[in-house]
Order: C-alpha cells, then structure tokens, then sequence
C-alpha cells in the first residue's frame, strides 16, 4: 500500500480509537468491580473460606448471567461485612486461587485505598511492560517509548483499568518471562511465565510452542514451577475447592455462545458437557471450539523446529506473540481486555505495516481488528472480532514459515 494512503488510515483509525478510549473513561459506571472482587475472595481466603468461594452462584455462564452472586452466599456476606460495594455488574471470583492468595496483603487496607494502590502499580506495570518491549532487540522498537506507551492504551488496556482487572500486571509477567527467556535466563523466565498460567489459565497456551521446538529443558522449568505454586496454593487453602473449580466454576464458563465477550471458545471446554440453560446455541459454541482447537494445531505446525536447527529468539519472538494473541481470542469468558495479552503480536504487526512491508489484505485486516476492539456498540465489527484476530494470527504463522524467512531460523544462540 502507498506510504502516504497507510499512515492517513492510521491516524483515521487512531482518532475513532482515542473517541472510542474516551467514551469508555466518561460513561462507565463500574470502576473496579473486577478488583472488588478479587478483594473480597481474598477476605475470603484470609477468614477460611477457600471451599465457599465457587458456591457464590447456582449453574450459570458469567458470558450472560453477570448479576449472579447470590445474596444469601459467604462472597456476598463478606463483600458486605467488610463494607466492599459493587457499582454494577456483580461477578463471581472465576480463576483458581492464586491470585486471591496474593492479594490478601491488601485486605489489611480499606477497599477505597486498596484500589488506589492497585491502580498505580497496574500503570506502573504497564509502563515497565512498555520499557521492556522497546528494550528486546527482536521487537525492533528501540527509542519508540512513547509510539507504544500510546499504543497500550488502547480500549482494552482502559476497559481492563476500569474494571480493576489484573491483566496490566499478567502482561507485565508475560513480557518479562519472554524477555528473559530469549536472553536465556531460563529458570526466572519459567517463574515468570507459570505465575500467569497458575492465575488465569489461558497463558498455559504458551507450553504448545515449547513442545514445538522441542525446547524440554524451558518446558520442565515451566512445568516444574506450575506445580511449586500450586502446590503453595493447596498448602494455603486444602483441597476442597479444587473439585468446585474442575466441575463446576470451569464446566459453567462459556457454555454459550457470546458475541460480545470477543472470543470462540477454548479448545480445552470441547471435553465438556454443553447445557441447554438459558439462550443458548450449542452449534455455534462447538463449532467455535472445534475451529479454536484446529487454530492451536495450525499454529503449533507453523512453530515446530526444523530437526536439528533452533529458531532464532526473532522467530521466537513472533511466535509467542501469536499465541498470546490467540488466547485471547479462545479464552472461554476473553472480554475484550483480555486482548492486551496480544499487544507484542499487534504491534509487530503495525509496524510492519507502518513501514511499508505488510500485504494490503493484512493491513485491511489489522486495521479493522483494531477498529473492532475499539466499538462497543457496532455490533457488525464485535462480530467481527475474533474472525478477524484468527486471520491475523493464521497470516503471521504462514509468513514464519515462508522461504525468505529461512534465514531467520538458522541456529543462533538465543540472546546473541
């Protein structure tokens, strides 16, 4: 595409995306509900309670039923004992414990101070992520700080601080553990890559491409450190959670088809039994799981090692990217802030587009993903969303693979 033509659509699409960004800081009337509840399930761990916290609702998928803490529940006692307030959409606490075991320090500070300190070290994750995204050679954005603090900001990094999320600082994790591991730093690299996979799951998506190229030595890492702390987590709160997690928390997510939670399906609930509760299209939900599946085996493909030959951390890179990106997308409950997991892929991708070296059909591609991130009300392109983030994904996959790219993938040591 002519240089001139690109760089106006950017800053077209920049313009909707910042009307966009504003509309969600002006009119959101839920700051911090996510947060609240973290909070609140880390009261509950703290007063023993671990075994109550997946009862806080009867058989119903959070995609639909947001309002479904019940009021007669131990979350809803606590949140009110301890004087926590919801300011809409009530859900229930939906990953494993971890993170509510690492939250527990802040229950020691009111509800109001809790959050202000959260909030600032989401930022401050955000910008350390930033800064260490410009400093990885294999990202090509040395002295572009500013370009990717801006880019970060885009609706799904706001939508994630406004609803307190804990994705800024999983994101941060991820970068570093990415960072070191193409450096060679294995063992903190695995810490800081299983800390995320113990909190939300998704993030285990990253062990495909290990077992790809056949990288055993950061995969045990991986794995090794997953079970330290979930074993920490079983020491800290029994077992009697874990059964309520497996077969209920796990078994109610995403069991309906969802055009706004922006994603297909993972491809682990395939395993599942489908209900028929509520407004529900079981077609559309197993396809989408079927399709997620394929995806995870396509891009595991275009990853695997060439016998003898290590991808360079380059390769590496963009590949890790692209499976972050599309977590994202076949994360069973993936609200439109999960995408900030993404950010390394997108902005590979922008700008190779910027500087002139995508095809037209990417860039077209690129440019309504974003677009489609950035609208809450367009129905046509929320639709569009997690088609548009799997063609995306499937392009850079296949360009790895291309012959012009075989250079890339000649054994260099990582980090040289």
């Amino acid at each position: 595409m002519n240089k001139l033509v690109i760089r106006a659509v950017f800053i077209v699409i920049l313009l909707y995306v910042c009307r966009q960004s504003y509309l969600v800081i002006s009119h959101e009337q839920i700051a911090g509900d996510d947060f609240r509840c973290y909070y609140t399930t880390a009261w509950m761990v703290r007063t023993h309670q671990s075994a109550s916290v997946y009862l806080a609702s009867g058989d119903t998928d959070p995609t639909f039923d947001l309002n479904r803490v019940k009021p007669d529940t131990a979350f809803a006692r606590t949140a009110a004992a301890h004087n926590i307030h919801f300011g809409g959409e009530v859900l229930p606490y939906t990953y494993p414990l971890t993170l509510a075991d690492l939250m527990v320090p802040l229950t020691f500070l009111s509800p109001s101070t809790a959050f202000l300190l959260w909030t600032l070290a989401s930022a401050a994750a955000l910008f350390w992520a930033a800064v260490l995204m410009v400093r990885m050679p294999e990202m090509g954005l040395s002295g572009q700080l500013l370009p990717v603090l801006a880019f970060l900001l885009f609706r799904p990094t706001l939508d994630g601080f406004v609803w307190g999320q804990v994705v800024m600082l999983l994101f941060l994790s991820l970068v570093a553990g990415i960072m070191l591991y193409l450096r060679g730093n294995t063992y903190a690299a695995a810490f800081l890559l299983a800390l995320p996979m113990t909190i939300k799951l998704t993030p285990l998506i990253l062990l495909v491409p290990l077992v790809a190229w056949r990288d055993w030595k950061m995969l045990r890492a991986v794995i090794l450190w997953c079970v330290a702390i979930a074993a920490a987590v079983l020491m800290i709160n029994g077992t009697s959670w874990i059964g309520l997690y497996v077969f209920h928390e796990l078994r109610t997510i995403g069991v309906k088809f969802d055009v706004g939670s922006r994603s297909i399906g993972t491809a682990l609930q395939v395993l599942w039994t489908r209900t028929d509760r509520g407004i529900t299209l079981p077609i559309l939900t197993t396809i989408g799981k079927l399709i997620s599946t394929v995806m995870v085996a396509y891009a595991a493909w275009q990853s695997r090692s060439d016998g003898a030959q290590s991808p360079t951390g380059r390769f590496k890179l963009e590949s890790l990217a692209g499976f972050l990106l599309l977590s994202s997308c076949i994360s069973p409950v993936a609200w439109m802030h999960g995408y900030l997991a993404g950010a390394p892929a997108l902005l590979i991708v922008g700008k190779r587009i910027w500087d002139e070296q995508g095809g037209t059909f990417e860039s077209i591609v690129f440019l309504l993903l974003i677009c489609s991130l950035a609208t809450n009300t367009m129905s046509a392109l929320m639709i569009l969303t997690p088609v548009l983030t799997l063609v995306l994904v499937a392009m850079g996959f296949q360009r790895l693979r291309q012959p012009q790219n075989e250079v890339s993938r000649r054994l260099v040591p990582i980090g040289s």
